[in-house]
């Protein structure tokens, strides 16, 4: 991924199959996806949008551990049943 004059580089081959790697970065940052080599690539694409929540400024930098958000028990538990998905799907 490149943005700004930064590259960084997301190497999951020697991770654990049992685990979950993702990342997450803006629209506007040059990607590039290598070949999936063995296991699944399961790509999400969506808009966030933030609205004032009253004080009059948004916080520039969050942190969110994924472990807590619900999406990540739901997919988690999806990718865990042998045959979701078996085929492919894309959504438009």
């Amino acid at each position: 991924m490149r943005h700004q004059g930064n590259n960084v580089n997301f190497d999951w081959s020697s991770r654990s199959d049992s685990t979950i790697q993702w990342a997450a970065f803006y629209s506007d940052c040059a990607h590039e996806i290598k070949s999936v080599t063995e296991g699944h690539r399961i790509t999400l694409t969506y808009n966030l949008y933030v609205t004032d929540s009253g004080c009059g400024s948004v916080p520039r930098n969050v942190n969110i551990d994924p472990q807590t958000l619900p999406f990540h028990g739901l997919l988690k538990s999806l990718l865990a049943e042998p045959g979701f998905m078996k085929q492919g799907m894309t959504w438009t």
